[in-house]
């Protein structure tokens, strides 16, 4: 299994996805806005629920 964090970008999306599509793994997302000045949205996280090889994320925003 992988883990990425949201990157310093304001399109998370694109960047989870290119990940995933790189790796063999299954991927879980780690939403850590503290550290990377992005949250990622209720709606990425559905688009995101789509791609296959993203399997779940770990939630650190304190804004559920």
């Amino acid at each position: 299994m992988s883990s990425t964090v949201t990157t310093y970008t304001p399109q998370p999306y694109w960047s989870a996805t290119a990940i995933a599509d790189a790796v063999t793994r299954p991927v879980i997302l780690y939403d850590v806005p503290s550290r990377t000045g992005v949250a990622i949205a209720p709606e990425t996280y559905a688009e995101l629920a789509k791609h296959p090889n993203i399997n779940g994320i770990k939630e650190a925003s304190g804004n559920l």
